[in-house]
């Protein structure tokens, strides 16, 4: 049997948990490749499985390491975790830094994850604020006031928030907005040509001026 198949044979068999070394089951956890030796040492191997697994001394591929990581991630999955992207993890958990020199998946329990919706929705409303003022006035569009612009495109639009807390742009007509993570300034560019940028405070004060 190939080293892969022994690997995801008996990931089957064990307690992920127990093999990351936590007595209980932890609201959210990281996984990236360097759980996948703590993942092997927890396995007990019969004495081919051991040879072929130990004694052979193949490195692993990277395709064979995304491949072991999806196995383990399903696991987790089956036992009520939810994936969660690691960028977007890291501005509502203090202290979680995305690690940027490998892929890191986070998962965390579905109470974790309402709850992180929940708080999400409320922190970056003034998000979607920036956005509609950007549309309105920077962007043509048929809308007769920045109130309606709000309500119709951005108004409880969470997966706008979500996508940009993933670091990934949020286009719109010509128009392309990025928040940047070290200070969370979300920044406007027109036909990729920088606009203006708004904090938080910016953004809650012009808006009650301009409504």
């Amino acid at each position: 049997m190939k080293t892969i198949d022994i690997i995801k044979n008996n990931i089957a068999k064990i307690n992920i948990i127990e093999a990351f070394n936590a007595e209980n089951e932890p609201d959210w956890m990281w996984v990236n490749k360097y759980v996948i030796n703590d993942v092997l040492y927890s396995f007990d191997l019969d004495e081919d499985e051991d040879e072929e697994l130990y004694e052979e001394e193949e490195e692993l591929s990277e395709a064979e390491e995304k491949e072991i990581l999806e196995v383990i991630g399903s696991q987790l999955v089956k036992m009520g975790y939810v994936a969660i992207d690691q960028e977007y993890f890291a501005f509502w958990e203090e202290g979680y830094k995305a690690t940027e020199d490998i892929e890191t998946v986070i998962y965390a329990k579905e109470k974790i994850c309402n709850k992180m919706s929940i708080d999400m929705h409320n922190k970056f409303q003034w998000v979607l604020q920036s956005l509609a003022i950007d549309t309105y006035y920077k962007i043509e569009t048929n809308y007769e006031n920045l109130e309606e612009c709000f309500k119709d495109m951005y108004e409880d639009n969470d997966s706008i928030i979500e996508r940009l807390l993933k670091l990934e742009p949020v286009t719109f007509s010509a128009g392309r907005w990025e928040i940047r993570k070290k200070d969370q300034l979300l920044i406007f560019y027109k036909e990729d040509q920088f606009m203006n940028s708004w904090t938080e405070a910016e953004t809650m004060t012009k808006y009650e001026e301009l409504k």
